[in-house]
């Protein structure tokens, strides 16, 4: 009797010992394909482990195999996204001098695989010794993604090849120059001569003024709060005028007009565009295409602001009975602020001041998305609506307030 009690104790023994080997086991096989990123075989032996836990789990482990599945999907996604920039790389025609560095998501860090065409951008500008490069980020939802992936090629060009940073001109902007949105989320790299640069500037900003205007168009023939002249105006009103934020648009000349009234006549803050950038320009202000300022009774007065058809500033200083009253042109200390007219692909278009590449000061968005013919016009800082403004909806309808942050405040 006391022999069968101890074989069966010993049969008991030795299947704890066993299961206790096998558990060990399990572990090892599940280490040895996780340091492989082999997530599935991971599961299997995990499983397995679990079982021979009697079903008791692993935080640590399962944590583990998780992270190894996400970045197992994020790499099959990022080598989906490299076959589609490869696809599109390869139907779009190669200009010399233009270089695409294209990033994945919203990936700031240039990759290794493009890290290639900063070298050829670096070793075009060695070749030719009179040009310079324009290098110039984008994203569609965040400026400072833009500004960041602009920053850190320009940076590559400069420590890693010895660039010199005067022959470079750092930008970043909303949307991005392709209609592909994987090949949007890019940094170009054009090269340029003073003369060629010029021209491309006339060129970009022309092509935006037409879309601006065809946006205009669109929400100012929608539902107007009232035909008044020779233009659509939309806005507030009393007593039968144009009183308080409001849009008006000249149908003769296309001049268009977003700020303050008082009795129908133009007063305090507002945006005046002028009606084509050849041969249209704000009153008494020569060759001023877009005018940012104060207005009294119908009349340009206080302090304003005048740039020219690349958005360049060109006066800043008091204006009485319409017309300037200092050295014109002359732009004392507001150097820093351009004209932009920002489009933003399927969303909008920005027209209005820009400091250091971001939205700020006086400025007017137009929607394109859901919201298509709907326009918001006052103060920005850093990219973001900030202070007093109005919203006009495409059916007429609007409600002004306070934004601060971008976020409205009744």
């Amino acid at each position: 009797m006391k022999k069968k009690i101890f074989f069966i104790a010993l049969i008991f023994c030795n299947i704890v010992v066993f299961g206790q080997d096998m558990t060990d086991i399990y572990k090892g096989e599940i280490e040895k394909y996780l340091n492989k990123n082999d997530c599935d075989n991971a599961q299997v032996a995990y499983d397995a482990y679990k079982k021979s836990r009697n079903g008791i789990t692993d935080a640590d482990i399962e944590a583990r195999i998780n992270a190894c599945k996400e970045r197992s999907k994020t790499i099959a996604e990022y080598q989906e996204w490299q076959t589609r920039i490869r696809n599109f790389e390869s139907q779009t025609p190669k200009i010399d001098g233009v270089f695409n560095v294209f990033f994945f998501k919203k990936e700031t860090t240039v990759s290794t695989d493009q890290s290639a065409k900063v070298a050829q951008a670096a070793g075009y500008l060695n070749s030719n010794p009179s040009a310079k490069l324009r290098v110039t980020g984008y994203n569609s939802e965040s400026m400072s993604i833009s500004e960041t992936r602009a920053k850190a090629v320009s940076q590559i060009l400069i420590a890693k090849y010895g660039i010199n940073s005067n022959r470079l001109t750092i930008e970043w902007k909303g949307g991005g120059p392709y209609t592909n949105p994987d090949a949007n989320e890019v940094v170009t790299i054009m090269a340029y001569k003073e003369q060629a640069v010029q021209e491309t500037q006339n060129d970009n900003m022309l092509q935006s003024f037409k879309t601006l205007q065809e946006f205009i168009q669109s929400a100012m023939n929608s539902n107007p709060t009232a035909n008044l002249g020779n233009g659509k105006y939309k806005g507030q009103m009393s007593d039968g005028n144009r009183n308080g934020l409001g849009a008006y648009y000249w149908n003769d000349d296309k001049s268009f007009y977003f700020g303050g009234f008082i009795r129908g006549n133009q007063n305090g803050s507002s945006i005046e565009i002028a009606g084509n950038l050849d041969n249209s320009e704000v009153n008494n202000c020569p060759n001023c295409k877009f005018y940012v300022g104060s207005w009294s009774n119908g009349l340009k007065s206080g302090k304003g602001t005048c740039y020219d058809k690349t958005g360049k500033l060109i006066y800043y200083g008091d204006f009485k009975d319409d017309k300037p009253i200092e050295t014109y042109p002359t732009t004392g200390s507001y150097t820093s602020y351009k004209f932009q007219i920002i489009s933003y692909g399927n969303q909008g278009v920005y027209a209005g001041e820009t400091k250091d590449g971001k939205k700020y000061g006086q400025g007017i968005f137009l929607w394109l998305d859901k919201w298509s013919g709907d326009m918001w016009y006052g103060r920005w800082a850093d990219d973001l609506r900030d202070g007093y403004g109005i919203y006009i909806r495409k059916d007429g309808t609007m409600f002004t307030g306070t934004w601060k942050g971008d976020t409205y405040n009744p």
